[in-house]
């Protein structure tokens, strides 16, 4: 897993950074290459207060089927 780009939003106060990475279902044995977004969101204390992942979720379900082509 890599991490290629963030971005700072102050007035938001929130974190948004870019990745890479090749995911391997285990069960399966069946993998993907994906780009993904950690979306960081923080309340007047600096204290995360919200963590959201974007990514390719339709990859991982196919991965858990053995349907991946």
């Amino acid at each position: 897993m890599y991490f290629v780009d963030y971005i700072v939003d102050t007035e938001a106060s929130k974190v948004s950074a870019r990745g890479t990475a090749t995911f391997t279902w285990k069960a399966t044995n069946q993998s993907w290459d994906e780009v993904f977004t950690y979306v960081l969101g923080f309340d007047g204390d600096r204290k995360v207060k919200s963590y959201e992942v974007w990514a390719d979720t339709g990859a991982a379900h196919l991965a858990s089927q053995r349907k991946l082509k």
